[in-house]
């Protein structure tokens, strides 16, 4: 009988010690969570300045309603079921959401362009004399669109 209690006993440790190192392992440490100052914006404008869309929530909304009740309406007269109308609303908040998203990878591209002929800039510049101060006015000179106008390069 002792020799069954020492083996569980055993066993109840060992177990218990692997348990322990694996917790250690595998839980992360727990951490103060503070306030996020995005969150404090209501939820559709949090949304959208994630996404980096650049436009008001209440722009968002008025736009996505008027496409929806464009396409609703147009839903509605093309099948003769007026229940079509809310699958047209849902439809103008997507068709919204597409273009916005379309609009800002068009924005971004045209600036990495632009990034890109400003550095062939930045070294054509240093090429002809080199100044680091030359080559950024030259930038700011010279650059293409939003890269011309940057901050960074006056």
């Amino acid at each position: 009988m002792s020799d069954l209690l020492i083996a569980v006993t055993m066993g109840l440790l060992a177990g218990g010690a692997v348990l322990a190192v694996f917790l250690a392992f595998a839980l992360r440490p727990r951490r103060v969570v503070r306030a996020q100052a995005e969150t404090v914006l209501p939820g559709i404008q949090v949304r959208l300045d994630r996404a980096k869309l650049g436009v008001e929530a209440s722009t968002y909304i008025t736009r996505s309603l008027a496409y929806g009740a464009g396409f609703g309406a147009l839903m509605w007269l093309a099948t003769g079921a007026w229940l079509t109308f809310p699958a047209g609303l849902v439809g103008g908040f997507a068709f919204v959401w597409a273009r916005l998203e379309e609009e800002r990878n068009e924005r971004l591209n045209r600036y990495h362009k632009g990034l890109a002929s400003a550095a062939d800039t930045v070294v054509n510049s240093w090429r002809v004399r080199p100044s680091m101060n030359r080559a950024l006015e030259a930038v700011a000179t010279y650059g293409q669109g939003e890269v011309g106008k940057d901050g960074y390069c006056q």
